[in-house]
């Protein structure tokens, strides 16, 4: 069977179960192939037409053996299938010439052994979740003249960085989305390692199923442009425990939130009416049971401490709204330092609050939730001496 050159995809199944099908060529003009497009055909049957554990025909990789172990797919090949390497579990390294010009969809889901994977200049598409549940997977880079494709971090991104389309599953820690990103790839983080991520402020929405099933995942801070949550966006995240929330977020739909079992603090930066005001849809009972936070500031506040006091260092942190003030100092007893957070509208005190202290040794931290605007920080010694100058933030 020849497929003539006027022909540009192959639609999964197309010839599947076709026995008696044993030669067949695949023009240059086709850059899709479906899943088991050929499978248990002659063609695919015969083990002469494997080569080192794959299947080509003509210059179109078709399918690989789940046994095998690294690949260097041949010279000259244009389009990797669908599902090509699905559920090839000890496959360590694949190396892709600059001839691919597409990646078919779910093309290496399930490759849990693979490491780092490098796309080529000559790639213009890249479907659905490709990588999807590699979870070894820390890397994905691309080659600098890919003229639709970027790296940043090992995360792969569109050309111009505004679509997030693939967070390696084995990329573990923290990761703060870059405001540039105003869309995510379906599944885009799925089965992903990452324990802490804070979307940026290009993101108006969270897709469906967005972060399903990332077990690792115990906080999430959403920018406040994001208007809606998608269905199951954050379903399945079993260590997730906080989430920070803006006042932006109109609607949270159906099991958002589902079998989120550990979640137990809900920051949110609005009201306990505009909490009420938004739409919950159904199997979000861990967010709704849980403890929610208002009026939490979600912006990190952009602020300087500057000490007074010889040897003694402050570090600053933000998270979930509040801020954490780490005093430090070799030289000085910190057992009775204490800060001193107000709040001011001009000259007239509003609001103030003794920070709560965590001491260890030559170190303090103090921890206040920030509600406010136009607030001070103070920081005395036992003997109301300042260690650092008196802290503004606007």
């Amino acid at each position: 069977m020849t497929i003539p050159d006027s022909v540009t995809s192959i639609g999964a199944n197309a010839f599947s179960n076709c026995r008696s099908l044993a030669s067949v060529t695949i023009p240059d003009s086709v850059t899709s192939i479906g899943d088991g497009a050929f499978s248990n055909t002659a063609y695919y049957n015969n083990e002469g037409n494997w080569e080192n554990g794959i299947l080509y025909i003509n210059n179109h990789l078709i399918e690989a053996k789940r046994t095998i172990t690294d690949v260097s797919i041949k010279a000259n090949t244009r389009t990797i299938a669908a599902y090509a390497f699905v559920g090839c579990s000890s496959l360590t390294s694949v190396t892709i010439p600059d001839s691919v010009t597409s990646i078919g969809d779910g093309a290496f889901v399930s490759c849990s052994s693979l490491t780092s994977i490098t796309i080529p200049d000559s790639v213009t598409s890249i479907g659905e979740s490709v990588f999807s549940d590699c979870s070894s997977l820390t890397s994905i880079s691309v080659a600098e003249g890919n003229i639709e494709y970027s790296s940043e971090n090992g995360v792969l991104l569109n050309k111009n960085k505004t679509t997030l389309i693939c967070c390696p599953g084995g990329k573990s820690g923290s990761y703060i989305i870059p405001d540039s990103v105003t869309s995510f790839s379906p599944n885009a983080f799925s089965y992903c390692s990452l324990t802490s991520v804070t979307i940026g402020n290009g993101m108006t929405s969270i897709g469906d199923g967005a972060f399903r099933d990332c077990s690792s995942l115990t906080s999430v801070t959403l920018g406040n442009s994001v208007t809606s949550i998608g269905e199951h966006a954050f379903a399945g995240c079993g260590s997730l425990t906080s989430v920070t929330i803006p006042d932006s977020v109109m609607s949270i739909k159906m099991g958002a939130f589902e079998v989120s079992s550990n979640l137990n603090d809900v920051y949110y930066s609005g009201t306990k009416e505009q909490w009420s005001a938004i739409h919950i849809g159904e199997a979000n009972e861990a967010l709704t049971g849980a403890d929610i936070h208002y009026n939490i500031c979600i912006l990190e506040p952009e602020f300087e401490v500057e000490t007074i006091a010889a040897d003694v260092n402050v570090e600053k942190t933000f998270e979930n709204g509040k801020l954490v003030l780490t005093v430090s100092s070799d030289a000085m007893d910190l057992s009775d330092v204490r800060m001193f957070v107000a709040s001011y509208n001009g000259n007239d005190l509003q609001y103030a609050t003794e920070g709560a202290k965590d001491l260890s040794g030559k170190e303090a931290s103090f921890t206040a939730a920030l509600p406010w605007s136009n607030y001070k920080i103070f920081l005395w010694d036992s003997k109301q001496r300042p260690l650092t100058k008196v802290t503004e933030i606007q």
